[in-house]
């Protein structure tokens, strides 16, 4: 999935929501230009704002493994870190996904260990590296929390 795409299904979500753009900005805190940028698809946004956003309108989330695995949500940052855990120990190291993305090693620890924040470039790459397509469902849907 590219950058545009996944902006794309991101509006979709807010105008599902019916939540109003300025909504968006007073609940998450943010400028008016924050969100468009984010909503332009031209900013490579960092994914906790990306899962700030989805959370404002009540979705998350829904990472569908192509290999027939158990699918994973992502409502905070730190599920980013123990779905590439859980994902890579049975194909990768962290080297060799390092490798693979392409990445330093110290990137892929920081994000199992919930340390920095990754942009939304790098969440999309380890989504298509480790096999799994990406989704957004409501929040009432998730069933891992």
């Amino acid at each position: 999935m590219t950058r545009q795409e996944f902006i794309e299904k991101l509006t979709e979500v807010r105008l599902t929501a019916g939540i109003k753009r300025k909504d968006i900005c007073l609940m998450m805190n943010i400028m008016e230009r924050s969100r468009y940028r984010m909503e332009s698809a031209t900013y490579n946004s960092p994914m906790d704002k990306v899962l700030q956003y989805l959370n404002v309108v009540n979705f998350r989330i829904y990472l569908i493994d192509e290999k027939g695995g158990d699918p994973f949500f992502i409502s905070k940052y730190k599920d980013i870190g123990e779905w590439v855990k859980t994902s890579r120990k049975s194909n990768y190291t962290q080297q060799t996904l390092a490798e693979q993305m392409p990445c330093s090693c110290t990137v892929i620890n920081n994000t199992e260990s919930g340390k920095g924040t990754m942009g939304l470039d790098l969440f999309l790459r380890l989504a298509e590296v480790l096999g799994f397509s990406i989704d957004f469902v409501p929040a009432n849907l998730q069933n891992n929390e």
